[in-house]
């Protein structure tokens, strides 16, 4: 079912696939982490300031889609999104993981992940939508696509000495948009 453009998106519409690409970006960057770890590139002292590094990073990516799809408060939504990502973080740490929570750290983490969700839709907020005719060919102001100019005829001759009254529609408008029209060759030029 196509969605209707005037339509605003849901808070689900936007906080779902922010918070998804944002903990599916943090869980790929702490294997990567961790498979560094395990080959011994990175040393096991610096795997938490690299969780957090990582967790940053994902939350500023979802904070970056959130405050993208977002319409308004597109700050709010940032926030909200780094927030998911955190807590969904927090809630399979905490069902997974054997030790208790460190109170101090889960602040830091917090802290971190809503800095890097507000960073991002900032970001997110300031980029320029895409032009939705960027495709087309710009000409002397006018989106310009297939028209080219057949003849320099202008409205001004047409109207001062009066049109030949053989074609079917009107030259002026039909034309420039219907292409059977446009390829008809005038009757009055071969007579």
């Amino acid at each position: 079912m196509m969605r209707k453009t005037n339509e605003s998106r849901t808070p689900v519409g936007i906080l779902l696939p922010a918070a998804a690409t944002g903990l599916l970006t943090t869980l790929l960057l702490m294997l990567i982490g961790a498979i560094l770890v395990h080959r011994g590139t990175l040393s096991e002292s610096v795997i938490a300031p690299c969780a957090w590094a990582f967790l940053a990073a994902g939350s500023a990516f979802a904070g970056l889609i959130a405050s993208k799809q977002a319409e308004a408060s597109k700050l709010l939504w940032a926030l909200g999104a780094g927030a998911a990502v955190f807590l969904i973080l927090l809630a399979a740490g905490v069902l997974l993981g054997a030790r208790p929570v460190d109170i101090v750290r889960t602040a830091v983490s917090l802290l971190c992940a809503l800095a890097a969700s507000a960073i991002g839709g900032l970001a997110g907020a300031n980029m320029r939508k895409k032009k939705r005719y960027s495709h087309i060919k710009k000409e002397e102001g006018i989106f310009m696509k297939h028209v080219s100019t057949l003849t320099s005829a202008t409205l001004k001759q047409t109207a001062a000495h009066g049109g030949c009254g053989e074609c079917q529609t009107s030259c002026q408008s039909a034309c420039k948009t219907s292409c059977t029209v446009a390829n008809q060759k005038c009757e009055h030029a071969s007579k």
